[in-house]
């Protein structure tokens, strides 16, 4: 498995230091049995925690502090006492370890934090997704992160760093808010350390100021945290939504420049900031420590030896390690006079610049969301319980653990996955109970193929967009440089009307022998990062109303292919609202001929290889009815292209009006009816402005030069039997 942050030299180096210190550590967990605190660490740096916690507490609300009854030295003290008395207690009582009771505002803070922790998007030079890490704000426009996770000035000039993809309280995703780097302002890297220090952009792709994510002041100060105290880790593991390990996981070891610690990490964990209780970071995380034997030899967890080659999580990994933010900061003074002046300005800035207070940051933000309307709304709860730990969403995954800790350390991060391959026939895919998700890397989607149905004749093209159109089309701001409005999907396309809000078409390949059918889950919706939120219609569209998210492509028809996994994240890919669109209830969730159309074309039409691309859209016309500041549109179409049996190319035509339904959204609704209608290509092409190429030329002869009029009743399908294929 090729790792793109699975350094052995790293590994291997990590290694040989917790090797190197096994007597230390021996000695240091016998005295903290003890509680003999004095015996692990100086004097003067227990002095200096001893001073940084008191200063912490005396910052909270006072009152609570002395009413408070605590046990200290065996005896129970309760008020009214001196607050610097009961402050220095409780802060000797964090020292050695004996209270784990910690003021709710620490879950809240560290909410607040984490807001600055984001996801490094790794891109080569052709803008493709190669690999994910973690880097965090450390003033107003540096990041920090690996340096074997942005190792040259290049890489991260092609690289993004996203915030706020995480889970909110509501359990729906967030939209990623990507910034681009700027290492041609400032990049500083230093292979032996570990570490990256990029600057920003100023905003980022869609606007958002890069001030409404505060940053953490590098404090080159020494008490910073004591061995055997708590360490709290933010993180993108294997690149997902940003997850909060904290509270059982203990700073083992301190060697001069680098952290032992015990704690939850997985690949993509690379570059997050290792956090004290008081949120204040003290190591920069950059690797796990590999079990080795006397010799040096990396160990399986089987026991067995481990060789190059072989599967990295099959490691057996002891403790994790970081680079203290003392020691970098100590090479980042030392190279400060060799920068040119603007550079040497945004260090300065970093070392010296007091950051605000993250919670102050994060209010000033709430309220400049609300008036941008950058985040959705959301309406499904999530609260998940898992063996041994319990995960809350508040908006970011916190884990605790609870009991002894279990080790499950790996190796920072992961290349995506190779595009998906292809998937069998209408067979259930495993029947438990999986939640909607979407793969977090868009770059590895291969979108509709028009090759699909065949080379040469047979190739079928995307529908061209008029200049009108173009100018309407909602740009892919991830755009690999062939298409800028097309937005890639596993096995489907779809192109966005940003004026509307809706797609100007969908595209998808279906491949009946290769179909499955993965359950359908609890429904939930994602905004697509690639384009603006401003760009697509959310939930706010679909609240307390008869319209329903209707699928533009089914969920099924990308459900294909050889591997469950892409199958599952094919099919949930179809919950974008890009391929979202207003239909009404009793439409949407009807057995309608529209419904089954791909299904009967499928099956009747003598389709060679039993193989269809389909394209469907809105008929977006000037007299659509305006509903919550959104166009609802009355009629929708549908392209099927198959080969059929014969060896040649066939194509038809559909439009399903909804008309009759959506006259009135706020008033009481009767059963109303939809009527589906088969119609020459030319008709599509009429009403959308779409150009639909040489399909023209491969539909029904009975259908050409075909006159759509809704009005006249012999036009409606009333039967699958009356579809001319």
């Amino acid at each position: 498995m090729e790792m793109i942050d699975f350094e052995l030299k790293i590994a291997a180096e990590a290694a040989q230091r917790w090797n190197e210190r096994q007597g230390k550590r021996a000695i240091d967990a016998e005295n903290l049995k003890h509680n003999q605190i004095a015996e692990v660490e100086t004097p003067e740096r227990i002095a200096k925690n001893l001073e940084r916690m008191t200063k912490a507490l005396v910052q909270q609300d006072r009152r609570s502090i002395e009413t408070m009854t605590a046990t200290i030295d065996g005896k129970e003290v309760s008020t009214p006492l001196p607050k610097t008395s009961i402050l220095d207690d409780i802060s000797r009582e964090r020292i050695i370890g004996n209270s784990d009771m910690m003021g709710i505002e620490f879950l809240e803070r560290g909410v607040a934090v984490g807001r600055f922790v984001g996801r490094v998007n790794i891109r080569n030079n052709s803008g493709v997704t190669i690999g994910f890490g973690t880097g965090f704000m450390v003033s107003p426009r540096l990041m920090l992160t690996n340096n074997h996770v942005l190792d040259n000035l290049q890489s991260a000039k092609s690289s993004l760093i996203e915030f706020d993809y995480q889970i909110d309280r509501r359990g729906v995703q967030l939209p990623i808010v990507p910034f681009r780097l700027q290492p041609e302002v400032f990049f500083m890297t230093n292979e032996a350390l570990d570490y990256t220090l990029v600057a920003v952009g100023e905003k980022s792709l869609d606007g958002v100021p890069i001030s409404h994510y505060s940053w953490n002041r590098l404090i080159e100060a020494q008490g910073k945290i004591l061995i055997s105290q708590p360490v709290n880790i933010i993180q993108h593991p294997k690149g997902e939504y940003k997850q909060l390990v904290f509270r059982e996981n203990k700073l083992i070891d301190l060697l001069p420049q680098f952290a032992h610690y015990t704690s939850d990490t997985e690949p993509g964990s690379s570059g997050s900031p290792v956090f004290s209780d008081l949120w204040e970071v003290v190591a920069l995380h950059h690797s796990g420590v590999p079990k080795t034997d006397e010799a040096g030899n990396l160990i399986a967890k089987d026991g067995t030896i481990w060789r190059q080659g072989m599967d990295p999580k099959k490691l057996d990994w002891v403790a994790n390690e970081g680079i203290r933010i003392s020691s970098l900061v100590e090479d980042i003074k030392a190279k400060l006079n060799g920068l040119p002046s603007n550079a040497r300005q945004l260090a300065e800035e970093m070392l010296d610049k007091e950051a605000p207070n993250p919670l102050e940051v994060k209010e000033e933000a709430d309220k400049y969301k609300q008036k941008t309307d950058i985040y959705p709304d959301s309406n499904s709860p999530t609260n998940s319980q898992i063996s041994g730990e319990a995960i809350w969403t508040i908006p970011l995954q916190v884990k605790i653990g609870f009991g002894t800790p279990q080790l499950q350390i790996a190796a920072p991060i992961e290349k995506p996955a190779p595009p998906i391959a292809s998937v069998p026939t209408p067979t259930p895919v495993a029947d438990t109970k999986e939640a909607i998700s979407i793969d977090p890397n868009y770059q590895n989607r291969p979108g509709y193929q028009a090759t699909f149905l065949g080379n040469g004749n047979k190739r079928v093209d995307l529908p061209q967009l008029s200049d009108t159109m173009e100018a309407q089309a909602a740009r892919n701001q991830m755009s690999d440089g062939n298409d800028p409005y097309e937005l890639k999907y596993h096995h489907s396309s779809i192109k966005m009307n940003k004026i509307r809000k809706l797609a100007f078409f969908t595209a998808v390949n279906i491949d009946g022998n290769k179909s499955k059918s993965p359950r359908r889950e609890d429904d939930r919706w994602f905004y697509d990062p690639r384009i603006k939120r401003e760009e697509q219609c959310g939930n706010e569209l679909y609240q307390s109303n008869p319209l329903d998210r209707g699928h533009l492509i089914r969920r099924l028809d990308p459900a294909w292919g050889d591997d469950n996994q892409m199958v599952k994240t094919a099919n949930d890919d179809t919950f974008h609202w890009t391929n979202c669109s207003p239909q009404h209830k009793d439409f949407n969730q009807s057995r309608s001929l529209w419904a089954g159309l791909e299904d009967y074309i499928l099956n009747n039409a003598n389709t060679k290889d039993l193989k269809v691309s389909v394209f469907t859209g809105p008929v977006f016309a000037d007299d659509d009815d305006e509903y919550r500041g959104v166009k609802i549109p009355k009629q929708f179409w549908k392209v099927a292209v198959m080969v059929k049996s014969n060896n040649k190319l066939s194509a038809t035509a559909y439009i399903v009006s909804q008309k009759d339904l959506i006259d009135n959204l706020e008033a009481e609704f009767a059963f109303g009816k939809y009527k589906t209608f088969q119609v020459s290509i030319e008709t599509i092409e009429q009403l959308t402005g779409l150009d639909f190429g040489n399909l023209k030329s491969v539909q029904p002869l009975a259908l050409e030069g075909l006159v759509f009029d809704e009005s006249i009743s012999d036009n409606e399908l009333l039967d699958y039997s009356q579809i001319n294929l």
